[in-house]
């Protein structure tokens, strides 16, 4: 066992890609495993890749596939991304995600599948055509969105590592390495399962998240061989990478908050100070920066303003959104089709999903709680873990590049990890009292601070390579992860709740 645990911490990322990819291959042997069509037939409508009356094994395998990964609001996403937005009720869905389908399903990639090499395609899956009508249900976008999100995932898991590291390393864990790896490791079983290989936009909301939050986190932390107009361009950065998740999922507008509290320090600090340009600069990019996150949110319910509100839709009379303030076509379609609101999810008949939801709500409140109260204790407890040799020149938080003692290296994350840990316990708060609640299993997998919990607790041997054997709270947590995965995963193939 440590042999296996040190050869992964000796290649990390490689380890990471290899074990990200036979997850994806048992999920994918899950799907086409997984019995019956379910309640809802719709996808089956999607037509088979070879119009033949002998279907090749290939064929049948993709099209299986297609069929079992398109489940739930998949459907609609693929169908979005193939016709544009037709009715009210779709516009629930992430524009961005929809879009990227669409300019992918329509662009160079289409061309060269169908157009320039279809006859090659066909060959190489023993074909004898691309069946007549291949992309009049969405076939193209659905295995586009499956491709995507695999990748995305894949991406996703790679960029928690670099995440993990930079933060960590940042005060000087000696064992950054091991627990950066435990944390991507945990993103990759994460309870989201199949809904991160589907066409669903989790997993390109979660690798936007990730580089959001590295690129925010360099910024509050000083190189020496950076010049300091480098910090505000990782801040432009990172607001127009959440304004992109924003886009795709709406809970992404959450990541805004921590430019709302930094506003709120700048405003205090310029007070304080005597150096006002300086401060005036970082407050301004701050403000810049949130609304970027804002305008991922914005732009979508503009476009659908002036669709149903001011243009051809309006003709058919005006929904009562269109006089709402703000007009939000969003909000009144969660609210109107999928009744959400504020304790209406509360009734006798949706307990079963509260307590499907209850252990990643637990994990969420319990991680802020470790990063707001735990966390110092922990640092403490470590600072021998500090290398001596990485005190000097090292990335400190809000602080110089001179060399420093053990007791200020603890505090150098500290900041950073309790403000990330902002953003989802807001979200926990919301699935508890507005959203569906048995959503919070995938809308969780793009949030780093619960991950990053669940590896410190699990590493918290001397031996960075001797991981707790006892059941504790963390260990059962990643057991529940990977059953919840497995089973869940089944089940989505197989069109049956819970989604």
């Amino acid at each position: 066992m440590k042999l296996v645990i040190n050869q992964f911490i000796q290649s990390p990322k490689t380890s990471l890609l290899i074990s990200s990819l036979l997850w994806k291959l048992l999920l994918i042997i899950i799907a086409l495993t997984s019995p019956g069509p379910g309640y809802d037939t719709s996808t089956t409508l999607l037509p088979r890749l070879d119009s033949s009356h002998n279907p090749t094994v290939w064929s049948r395998v993709l099209y299986r596939l297609s069929v079992k990964l398109v489940r739930w609001d998949a459907i609609y996403f693929t169908q979005v991304a193939r016709r544009g937005y037709v009715y009210e009720q779709e516009w629930f869905l992430g524009w961005g995600f929809t879009r990227l389908l669409a300019v992918l399903g329509r662009g160079v990639l289409y061309t060269w599948t169908l157009e320039i090499c279809g006859v090659v395609f066909a060959k190489v899956l023993g074909l004898r055509s691309i069946g007549p009508g291949f992309d009049d249900y969405g076939s193209i976008e659905a295995l586009l969105g499956a491709a995507v999100a695999h990748v995305c995932h894949v991406l996703s898991v790679l960029m928690l590592y670099i995440l993990s590291k930079s933060v960590f390393e940042s005060y000087g864990h000696r064992r950054s390495n091991v627990i950066s790896l435990v944390s991507a490791s945990l993103h990759i079983v994460s309870p989201a399962g199949m809904f991160l290989s589907a066409p669903y936009a989790e997993s390109l909301f979660s690798l936007l998240q990730f580089i959001g939050f590295h690129l925010y986190s360099r910024s509050k932390m000083v190189y020496p061989s950076r010049w300091p107009i480098s910090k505000e361009l990782d801040i432009l950065a990172s607001g127009f990478l959440f304004g992109l998740a924003t886009s795709v999922r709406s809970n992404g507008l959450l990541s805004g908050m921590i430019y709302a509290f930094d506003v709120v320090e700048n405003v205090i600090t310029f007070l304080r100070t005597h150096d006002g340009c300086f401060e005036l600069r970082k407050l301004f990019v701050t403000v810049v920066a949130g609304l970027l996150v804002a305008a991922g949110g914005v732009y979508p319910q503009y476009l659908a303003y002036l669709e149903f509100c001011t243009g051809t839709q309006s003709d058919k009379g005006l929904s009562p959104w269109c006089n709402n303030y703000p007009p939000s076509i969003y909000a009144w379609v969660q609210t109107k089709y999928w009744n959400v609101g504020f304790l209406r999810y509360w009734t006798m008949s949706n307990i079963p999903l509260f307590v499907i939801a209850m252990p990643m709500l637990s994990i969420l409140i319990k991680s802020t709680i470790w990063a707001w109260t735990e966390l110092h204790d922990s640092s403490a407890s470590n600072a021998h873990d500090i290398e001596p040799s990485d005190i000097t020149s090292r990335v400190i938080y809000k602080g110089s590049t001179s060399t420093l003692a053990h007791s200020d290296i603890t505090d150098t994350s500290e900041p950073l990890i309790r403000l990330l840990s902002l953003p989802q316990i807001t979200l926990a708060f919301l699935a508890i009292t507005n959203y569906h609640v048995q959503i919070i299993t995938r809308l969780a997998s793009g949030y780093p601070v619960w991950y990053w919990w669940l590896a410190k607790t699990i590493c918290k041997d001397e031996n960075p390579v001797s991981l707790q054997r006892n059941w504790n709270v963390p260990q059962i947590a990643t057991r529940w992860m990977v059953m919840y995965a497995i089973i869940q995963g089944g089940l989505f193939a197989s069109f049956l709740p819970p989604a």
